[in-house]
């Protein structure tokens, strides 16, 4: 059978991105009845074995003249079966495929968005889910959602749970100690995972505020540029006067990333909305013990190998924090969940989809 896969957002890379390449190579390495072909942006950076057919989309990403062309191309191209990685699948196509769907954010917090990109994300979302012979979700709460709110039958539904992609970090310098660096007086807990409404910061720094009128001797150090970058945040923190206990940095060094890890006592993950929580990899690849929000996304992957605590109560979330602090452990194990989603198993899960068809 010929299988073509769209990998445009192989881009940008991010957790998801890794994951998706990772699983592909494990995929086509163990599938020698099938014939893959790769559409990918010419501005990718990715590799693929030589012997496997990579086609190249020249169009800027994300603009109408790429849809237009990836659409014309795909109509010409004969296969037996296509896979979208996301919902951006061209509306004209018609043949067979499966779809992959991360989380429903976009429904859940489309305020973000403006009105025409909400109305084409909706657009393409529905004509994805409605023509799909297949549906990928990363966990059981994705798939209920499709199935109760957006009315997809269970039958078009499948789980296949991804895995973490652990960070590598070669050390090619020598980066000190971290904290004498910036300036951190206290322990402190990481924040890492990107902006949003659904990302619940404003109350985790609200948290921090209420601690420090506790007078907990506790730092919050947040790793994201963008975040670094709102001055909404950066404002926040100086009128509630905690400028020495959290902390934005941003552009910082792979080692100094690690540096910052392998220094902090926790890290903390205040999400409202989640799905496979990709998020945690980087606690994860360093050991870091986590403290996370109660969601049930994140439960059903992470069960018992992390603390947690309510994101929507300021009050849960401050005693989990002083409770966390005083009695869990300053390094944790990880092994388990890296026995549990792995490349193989999740391979072997799309490779049955597959075939079923």
């Amino acid at each position: 059978m010929k299988i073509w896969l769209d990998l445009r957002l192989l881009q940008s890379w991010d957790h998801y991105s890794t994951f998706i390449a990772l699983l592909l190579q494990k995929l086509i390495s163990t599938d020698w009845d099938d014939t893959y072909t790769l559409y990918m942006s010419a501005n990718t950076n990715a590799h693929f074995p030589s012997f496997i057919n990579v086609e190249l989309i020249k169009e800027e990403p994300g603009t109408f003249a790429e849809q237009l062309h990836f659409s014309r191309k795909l109509s010409k191209d004969k296969n037996n079966l296509m896979i979208f990685f996301n919902e951006e699948k061209p509306l004209r196509y018609k043949w067979d495929y499966i779809v992959f769907v991360k989380d429903l954010k976009e429904i859940h917090y489309e305020g973000e968005q403006s009105g025409f990109k909400k109305f084409f994300e909706g657009l393409f979302l529905n004509t994805s889910l409605d023509n799909a012979k297949k549906i990928i979700c990363f966990e059981n709460h994705t798939k209920n959602e499709l199935n109760e709110k957006l009315n997809i039958p269970e039958n078009k539904l499948e789980i296949i749970y991804p895995f973490f992609t652990p960070e590598k970090v070669e050390e090619t310098k020598t980066i000190g100690n971290i904290k004498t660096k910036y300036s951190i007086k206290w322990d402190y807990f990481i924040y890492s995972g990107w902006n949003g409404n659904n990302k619940n910061l404003s109350k985790l720094i609200e948290v921090f505020k209420k601690l420090h009128l506790r007078k907990q001797k506790i730092s919050l150090v947040i790793l994201d540029q963008e975040i670094t970058e709102d001055i909404n945040f950066r404002n926040e923190v100086v009128d509630w006067g905690i400028v020495e206990k959290v902390f934005f940095i941003w552009d910082t060094l792979p080692e100094e990333k690690k540096a910052f890890y392998e220094s902090a006592a926790w890290t903390i993950f205040p999400s409202l909305y989640e799905s496979f929580p990709f998020s945690l990899t980087e606690a994860i690849s360093y050991n870091s013990p986590l403290l996370v929000s109660s969601i049930n996304q994140i439960q059903e992957i992470m069960w018992d190998s992390v603390a947690y605590f309510s994101p929507v109560s300021t009050i849960d979330m401050i005693e989990a924090i002083e409770n966390f602090v005083s009695m869990w452990k300053k390094e944790a194990s990880y092994n388990e969940l890296f026995l549990k989603y792995n490349a193989d198993s999740s391979a072997k899960q799309l490779l049955k989809v597959i075939k079923e068809l």
